[in-house]
């Protein structure tokens, strides 16, 4: 028994060691780290289309223009009603008893003629409601123009900062480089401290930049109408692009929304226009009475019908002056589609000038960064060989982060400057 009370310490000893090995592996486990969201330039464009309020005013607009038609139709059709009266006269004042006289009657009233009136303003009613149709599309093609220059914004210094990180990584490798030449005495301490102040300097453009993001991503998530917070700027597909030739640009043009819901501005404004001159035509109505019960000394008149002619002689000129005003509206309507037509064009023409450039300027800054990179490793081989001094090398490693920074952007550029041309062609 006595051999047996050592193995028992020793096993509660034992089990008071995993006990406790297994209660702080909890307490000091490492939470895994957050996955940060990635959104990609179709996602947010899809949110935004679902959250925005003016696409969703422009929507409404679209049910009030119907019920406005519906009012103009039932203007036209018949109207059918009931009305019922009871009439008592006191009759103390001429000596008799008094009388009474009542009335009930269905009535229908129909308008036969309205001077073409009425199909002026349905016709008016049909355009305003293909209008709204049309800035429907614009309210979202708006939308999408502030997504996308957003976006390739967020994109632009995400790729900025990816950047000054690795040069900051190779600016840390360069500094304990630097720090083991010292100790050897094959460097001086000036040389740590000249390249950790550009790694500070790196770090600075870093954070201004992260705070420029951050600026992107509220104005995004203020689009979408809900916090993002911390995301990914996937890189959008690149897509084929067709550049067009004047003659395609002009049938682009015609398709575009601005120049449709002109064009209905027109069309509603000539109706306008024949509305206002319509208001010289006279005006037939006419009324039928159905009588259920009448006082005792009509009461064998069961119906009786009238026609009504209105036609006007003199306004005042106020007819006259509405088509004035009218021919004016219409005039400035042609004006400003004639200055649209031009405007979109030429913004056609510079977005696709605009692509081509970015094209070249790509190719150009990459060839540069890639001959910027050879120079600075080969100067960092040749500090080590004792060739060049330090400041020779951070100016190599300098303007190879620089060239970095300039090719990302024109990657960037050339993203957007095609998207660009495509929204434009997007019809």
């Amino acid at each position: 028994m006595s051999n047996l009370k050592p193995i028992k310490i020793s096993c509660y000893f034992l089990c008071i060691i995993f006990a406790a090995i297994f209660i702080y592996s909890d307490i000091f486990a490492t939470e895994p780290k957050a996955t940060i969201p990635a959104f990609s330039l179709n996602d947010i464009y899809k949110m935004t289309l679902s959250a925005q309020e003016s696409i969703k005013i422009e929507s409404e607009k679209v049910q009030e223009i119907k019920s406005q038609r519906e009012q103009i139709v039932g203007s036209i059709l018949p109207q059918f009603s009931a009305s019922g009266t009871e009439y008592f006269q006191n009759g103390e004042a001429n000596g008799s008893a008094g009388s009474r006289r009542p009335e009930y009657k269905l009535s229908y009233k129909q308008a036969l003629f309205s001077g073409f009136r009425d199909q002026d303003a349905l016709q008016a009613i049909d355009v305003a409601l293909a209008k709204q149709q049309v800035l429907i599309f614009q309210a979202k093609r708006e939308a999408k123009e502030q997504v996308m220059t957003l976006y390739f914004q967020g994109r632009l210094f995400q790729e900025k900062i990816a950047d000054l990180a690795e040069a900051r990584g190779i600016l840390n490798d360069r500094i304990q480089e630097l720090n083991r030449r010292v100790r050897l005495g094959r460097s001086r301490s000036n040389e740590i401290l000249s390249a950790d102040s550009d790694r500070l300097n790196l770090l600075a453009q870093e954070t201004a930049l992260k705070g420029q993001l951050l600026s992107v991503q509220t104005a995004l998530s203020n689009l979408v109408g809900k916090t993002l917070g911390d995301f990914t700027f996937l890189d959008p597909p690149s897509q084929p692009v067709k550049i067009l030739t004047p003659k395609e640009r002009d049938a682009v043009v015609e398709k575009r929304p601005e120049i449709l819901a002109l064009k209905a501005d027109i069309r509603y404004e000539t109706l306008q226009n024949q509305l206002a001159q319509h208001s010289n035509y006279p005006a037939i109505t006419s009324v039928a009475n159905y009588y259920l019960r009448r006082a005792d000394a009509l009461n064998n008149v069961k119906w009786d019908w009238s026609a009504t002619v209105s036609f006007p002689i003199y306004q005042s000129g106020v007819d006259a002056a509405q088509v004035r005003e009218s021919d004016s509206r219409l005039r400035q309507l042609e004006l400003r589609l004639a200055q649209s037509r031009r405007s979109i064009f030429a913004n056609l023409t510079a977005d696709a000038i605009a692509y081509q450039a970015a094209l070249a300027e790509q190719e150009q800054t990459q060839q540069a960064y890639q001959k910027a990179r050879q120079s600075y490793l080969a100067e960092a081989a040749d500090y080590r060989l004792g060739l060049v001094n330090h400041l020779d090398v951070l100016q190599s490693l300098n303007k190879s982060t620089q060239l970095k920074q300039n090719l990302d952007t024109a990657i960037v550029k050339v993203k957007q400057a095609a998207y660009q041309v495509l929204w434009d062609q997007e019809i």
